[in-house]
């Protein structure tokens, strides 16, 4: 009988698992050294593509218009910075081709085809050598960057993303003063009524109170209600303007406008018109809301506790939204990948109103501040229901933040400035 040599099998196996070990450490080196040489080279095209948007839209302004005039300057200034020093590796493997320049008449939609007033440089597929993740069977890779620049929001501060909703603020917190600990009462990361019911608590004693449910009247009733929460940006504010509040519920408008940004469509609105967010779950979780008397307003409550600190990570927030985008586990594909969806849809400026002189009824109340709120969920419209709340995550102050609506700002004075790619989250 043939007697197996045990020791030799071991030493072979043993070979075996050494090799396997070495791959696995070499891929994991290679994906850190070729992930960091990337991630230099996307930086490094970034910036070039930054300057590129900035040039044309500057140029843009300064020529009336002329897109041929502006399009010279991006790419002049684009080939610049390319044959700068560090940007050897880029220059030789870019192909002019690869650097498209577009113009839009707006921003929050960027389509193609008009003469400005932004502008839009994409670097698409730079490739890039690949060293030590050939052991995983790629020989090369590539980066892309995409910027836009136009005209910033006028020196006035005006903002033109507004949803027709004002919630009331705490003059004791202005924002200016040293000793604030918030934005006119309200902190990054928590969960606020933007829309309370029609019927509140019959002890509410917020100033905002019964008959005016927080809506704000732009002259044209619920078909404006419905098209301004869509998202159609006609009506710009700033800090110090006057707004008039909005009698009536509206509860149909409200859900029909808002709830396109959600990707649900119901009444005189369309997908076209106003796409979805890429990202469109809601919350897992059922929100509801009771009075805070120490507030004077509705506070957004889960199983009938107010959200808070402890219980706020029960919530999709703006931060899982972001993670999301960020690992592009979309809901909707955005237009760069052929899809229809928006980014950012779900975030939305809110005016923060001075209600302390009022009590109910038709008001004119000062603008404190805008705020930037992300929408937390759909609203929920049953039948006759009344009960068409609105719930929002405060993510910062929004009075000029790079969001001026479809159309520039105040042309008088204003500056050229980067924006988000609407279409893209490579800017």
């Amino acid at each position: 009988m043939r007697q197996i040599n045990s020791r030799g099998t071991q030493r072979g196996a043993a070979m075996i698992i050494i090799v396997a070990g070495l791959l696995a450490i070499l891929a994991m080196a290679g994906l850190a050294l070729d992930g960091g040489h990337l991630f230099l080279n996307k930086t490094r095209l970034q910036n070039m593509v930054d300057a590129a948007a900035l040039a044309g839209a500057k140029s843009l302004q300064q020529n009336a218009g002329n897109t041929a005039a502006a399009t010279a300057a991006a790419r002049n200034i684009f080939r610049q910075n390319l044959n700068a020093d560090g940007h050897a590796e880029i220059d030789e493997s870019f192909d002019e081709q690869q650097l498209v320049i577009e113009f839009s008449e707006t921003i929050q939609d960027f389509v193609p085809g008009s003469d400005g007033p932004y502008v839009r440089v994409t670097a698409a597929d730079v490739a890039m050598d690949a060293w030590l993740i050939r052991v995983l069977g790629f020989d090369n890779k590539a980066v892309r960057a995409t910027a836009v620049a136009g005209p910033s929001v006028g020196i006035t501060q005006k903002n033109c993303n507004i949803i027709p909703v004002m919630i009331c603020g705490d003059v004791a917190q202005n924002p200016e003063d040293p000793a604030s600990t918030s934005y006119w009462g309200y902190q990054k990361g928590t969960a606020e009524v933007l829309k309370t019911s029609a019927t509140p608590n019959q002890d509410w004693t917020g100033v905002s109170g019964p008959g005016n449910f927080h809506l704000l009247d732009f002259g044209s009733g619920a078909s404006t209600v419905r098209e301004l929460l869509a998202g159609s940006n006609q009506e710009c504010l700033s800090t110090g303007d006057v707004v008039t509040t909005e009698t009536g519920n509206n509860v149909g408008p409200t859900a029909q406008g808002l709830n396109t940004r959600f990707g649900q469509y119901a009444g005189p609105v369309s997908r076209e018109d106003y796409p979805p967010d890429v990202i469109t779950k809601g919350q897992s979780v059922k929100l509801n809301a009771v009075v805070d008397q120490s507030l004077g307003r509705e506070r957004v409550t889960i199983d009938g506790q107010f959200v808070n600190a402890t219980n706020f990570s029960s919530l999709y927030s703006y931060d899982d939204y972001l993670q999301d985008v960020a690992a592009e586990r979309f809901d909707v594909l955005p237009v760069e990948k052929n899809g229809d969806g928006q980014f950012d849809r779900r975030k939305v400026v809110v005016p923060i109103g001075d209600c302390e002189s009022v009590s109910s009824g038709k008001a004119d109340i000062e603008v404190l501040g805008l705020a930037c709120f992300f929408l937390l969920d759909k609203v929920v419209q049953q039948g006759n229901s009344t009960d068409a709340r609105m719930y929002g995550e405060f993510i910062e102050d929004c009075s000029v933040n790079g969001m001026p609506g479809v159309t520039p700002g105040p042309v008088d004075t204003f500056r050229i400035q980067l924006y988000d790619d609407p279409d893209s989250r490579d800017s």
